[in-house]
């Protein structure tokens, strides 16, 4: 059997054993390890660690993800958020000070943090009172970061990068379906016109959390959330959030209209967004999809390798979205 020379080899992204990581990390945060766990591998991978006082989040970031101030960025944000109030899981300080720990993998640098662990589970399904504390949840996320006022170095979710970027990404790993995305991309930036009427001051734009989803809030049993993985929170318009939120209800309860309206009832006692913007719900539903789906071309195998009749239906459902915009 021929050994073969693999220095012409590369690694997209490793896969650390729990266990080992968790022992090596530990003597950062003075911890005792019980077990450990991978709980999600994707964008970051994340574990559970298991102590004898509590359970944490490891969340290793992968290398070609986000850079340390970016990371350190979310961390800031969120130990605000905490101070004043909201249910958030937020970063433990390393015992000489540091939030952010390194490790040499194969494919490169890839940074770390260890995170409290959220207590409750996800919500199957979400009732009137659950539904009016997210709205409210989500619209002191907005209004309290508004305050916040040191600069955060965070993603800036525009068109750049909501929309031409996504077409670069699938065009450039489907070339053979070119027209298809020449004339998706054709309405898609007919449809992006109305963005030029949106207003950029508070409370319309400004951070964001980024992918407001049932899988990133657990529920205790009483109606009491707590909010986690802000990895995607950046700058962008502010109507991203709850349109995010409205296509999970799209996905799994049974009356979506009538749930995300108590929902904004609830976030608009606070936040009274622009005409424009609320014009403009539909539209971000189909340019989340839109970016979702080249994120998970760029950075996950499954993706690159959809067959005919997969690549029509995410064709498909983008083009039914931009309708019902």
């Amino acid at each position: 059997m021929p050994l073969l020379n693999n220095d012409s080899l590369k690694i997209r992204h490793s896969l650390f054993d729990a266990v080992s990581l968790a022992q090596t990390v530990a003597p950062l945060y003075s911890l005792k390890i019980d077990n450990a766990c991978l709980l999600h591998r994707g964008f970051n991978d994340s574990y559970r660690i298991s102590t004898p006082e509590a359970n944490y989040l490891l969340r290793l970031y992968r290398c070609d993800w986000r850079n340390k101030e970016e990371i350190l960025a979310e961390i800031h944000l969120l130990h605000y958020l905490k101070q004043q109030g909201l249910p958030v899981s937020e970063s433990l300080m390393q015992q000489k000070g540091d939030f952010v720990f390194t490790i040499e993998a194969p494919e490169g640098t890839r940074y770390g943090a260890l995170f409290t662990w959220a207590q409750g589970n996800i919500p199957l399904q979400l009732n009137p009172e659950q539904l009016q504390t997210l709205g409210t949840l989500l619209a002191r996320i907005h209004l309290i970061s508004d305050k916040f006022s040191l600069p955060l170095t965070r993603p800036i979710w525009n068109e750049q990068a909501l929309i031409f970027r996504p077409f670069q990404i699938l065009t450039q790993h489907f070339p053979q379906q070119q027209s298809s995305f020449d004339a998706l991309s054709s309405k898609f930036f007919e449809k992006a016109k109305a963005l030029e009427e949106l207003p950029r001051p508070h409370p319309d734009y400004g951070l964001i959390h980024g992918d407001f989803l049932r899988v990133n809030f657990f529920e205790n049993g009483s109606s009491q959330f707590t909010l986690f993985d802000f990895d995607f929170s950046g700058y962008a318009y502010r109507i991203f959030d709850l349109a995010t939120f409205k296509w999970s209800l799209q996905a799994t309860e049974k009356d979506p209209e009538g749930d995300f309206h108590i929902f904004l009832e609830s976030y608009q006692n606070l936040i009274t967004l622009s005409t424009p913007s609320l014009h403009c719900l539909g539209l971000f539903i189909a340019i989340r999809q839109l970016w979702v789906w080249s994120l998970n071309v760029e950075y996950g195998d499954d993706f690159r390798r959809l067959n005919d009749h997969q690549f029509r239906h995410y064709h498909q459902t983008l083009l039914e979205l931009l309708e019902n915009t």
